[in-house]
């Protein structure tokens, strides 16, 4: 996965790779998870530095690759980078669940689907009503 990035006065650039739990992000928020999620006191899965030989009124476009999120079939990644005292974030999530619901005579059947619409029937398939 690649991610370009536009820097302008940026001596040295940190980039940190965080993976998110959504299942334990929504059963403790009680909301789907967002850009405002607060990273202060996570550990980072993978943390980099960058330094910028560029002139700081030199604006330049950089190309980072992220081969972690890449070998993830899914998951949800947020990528911050942080130069300069300025913090821009990027979300990445991979992969898709769908439910799909049908209404019966006996009431309500659900089934979750994934991205290739296969039936997730594992043993930690649900969904929370």
């Amino acid at each position: 996965m690649k991610l370009f990035v536009e820097l302008k006065n940026i001596p040295t650039l940190t980039i940190k790779v965080f993976e998110i739990c959504t299942e334990n992000y929504i059963l403790k928020n009680k909301k789907a998870l967002d850009n405002t999620i607060n990273l202060d006191g996570l550990i980072a899965q993978e943390e980099q530095e960058f330094k910028n030989a560029e002139p700081p009124i030199v604006k330049s476009l950089k190309e980072y690759t992220f081969d972690k999120i890449s070998a993830k079939e899914r998951g949800v990644f947020i990528i911050e980078f942080i130069g300069n005292g300025v913090t821009s974030r990027a979300i990445i999530k991979k992969g898709k669940l769908i439910l799909r619901e049908r209404l019966t005579v006996a009431g309500h059947v659900y089934n979750i689907l994934d991205e290739n619409l296969n039936i997730c029937a594992g043993s930690r398939s649900g969904i929370w009503i």
